[in-house]
């Protein structure tokens, strides 16, 4: 079976199972067009303006509200954050990370991050990001003579943008096919190699877990060394080019490494009264690893956040990405039926103010992190529950630190739309 890994709430990817169903559903509910709200790029504060001050009143009037919902969805804990650029604002740890245990849940326990992993890999691209030529942009084929598909001309054309946005052509079902307790990367590449194109790389998005993967593997082989094996290169690179920058010290891909750290959430599934401990058995070395694999706690997820507001800038101060690298990613593709997904992020709007998100579900756990261009301020929701519950308390804070933020729109400067310069 394969694990639960899914992109919670708004950006709740369907998956289907076989070629035909896929085929049925298509004719059905995709869209032969590239819906316009996609193309308008999105607007952010300007970095020479002040974001906008939230009231400590206010920030504990909403974390009330919060703290009932979780009470009242009787979900086993969670940890929320409200993130400006110079760090967290607000904080509420509450819950257990086992229920059955008297272990508190605090800004250092580790959760899965499940699907919003992407959106780390893709930060990872831009860390080494040359805009005269661009990660997102290079050929497959260019980087792994592992990449293989079944069209020679899809295989051809194919860039790493197409495989991290779901576009590259690979039907869904092939996510079905794939045990993450047995495969390697390797055996990732190889289903893609023997799966039919659905349609030419960057037409039309499709929910692909095995694509987006190969892509998170070809960003770390284009930066790193080759010569170790795929797993642990994009490991290593991830290491050194993001978590270590990022002051990262707890953070991991490896189970067995967050169980010696210590302070984990175990993941709860619905019983009859609240919650109850699932066992859910993850793989040490996941080979979905750069899609769903991260580990980390609120406090470094903070640092995350920081730094997707700053625009490439690190919490020390150092800058890390271009900043027009880092902007790109927030960018829905410019393809048909995405659902205004991009390079791992999610465009919505709550309360009419623009949100950029990243979300997952996976091994019982939720993770969101979130953030409103125009008012350099995020979000951070984890939880150690899955399903409806755990949606709708990311829903409400997602909803509630809009509105919050409209109130305070008369005192903030207009955003525009970033302008192409490049600060490396």
């Amino acid at each position: 079976m394969k694990p639960t890994a899914r992109i919670a709430g708004i950006a709740t990817l369907l998956l289907t199972i076989g070629v035909t169903s896929t085929l049925a559903q298509e004719k059905i509910e995709l869209s032969h067009r590239i819906d316009p709200v996609d193309l308008a790029p999105v607007r952010i504060l300007p970095e020479t303006a002040e974001q906008p001050a939230i009231s400590p009143a206010a920030l504990d009037n909403i974390g009330r509200y919060w703290q009932e919902l979780i009470s009242d969805y009787q979900l086993p804990g969670a940890a929320i954050g409200v993130v400006q650029g110079d760090g967290l604002v607000y904080e509420l740890c509450v819950g257990k990370r086992n229920v059955r245990e008297n272990e508190p849940i605090d800004a250092d326990t580790l959760f899965n991050f499940g699907e919003a992993t992407l959106a780390f890999t893709t930060l990872l691209a831009a860390t080494a990001d040359l805009p005269a030529n661009p990660i997102y942009d290079r050929r497959a084929t260019t980087v792994s003579q592992l990449f293989r598909m079944t069209d020679a001309r899809a295989q051809q054309n194919c860039r790493i943008r197409d495989l991290l946005t779901m576009t590259a052509g690979a039907p869904p079902y092939t996510d079905e096919i794939l045990d993450p307790l047995w495969a390697q990367p390797e055996d990732v590449f190889a289903l893609l190699g023997q799966a039919p194109v659905m349609s030419p790389p960057g037409e039309r998005y499709r929910a692909s877990q095995i694509s987006a993967t190969i892509g998170g593997y070809l960003v770390a082989m284009a930066i790193g060394n080759q010569r170790r094996n795929i797993y642990s290169n994009y490991i290593d690179v991830a290491q050194e080019h993001l978590m270590t920058p990022l002051g990262m010290t707890r953070a991991t891909f490896s189970s067995r490494t967050a169980k010696e750290k210590g302070n984990v959430a175990v993941g709860h599934s619905p019983a009859d009264f609240g919650y109850n401990p699932a066992y859910v058995e993850e793989p040490e070395r996941n080979p979905l690893a750069p899609l769903l694999g991260l580990k980390m706690s609120l406090r470094e997820a903070t640092c995350w956040l920081q730094t997707e507001l700053n625009q490439g800038i690190a919490p020390s101060g150092k800058r890390i990405a271009p900043n027009v690298s880092v902007r790109e990613r927030w960018q829905p593709a410019a393809a048909q039926n995405t659902d205004h997904r991009g390079l791992g992020w999610t465009r919505i709007y709550h309360a009419e103010t623009e949100v950029i998100l990243a979300s997952g579900q996976y091994g019982e756990q939720s993770a969101t992190i979130g953030f409103y261009p125009a008012y350099r301020t995020g979000f951070i929701v984890l939880t150690n529950a899955g399903g409806g519950d755990a949606e709708r308390l990311i829903q409400a804070v997602a909803l509630g630190l809009a509105e919050t933020l409209k109130d305070s729109r008369q005192r903030s400067p207009a955003p525009s739309v970033a302008s192409e310069s490049v600060t490396k």
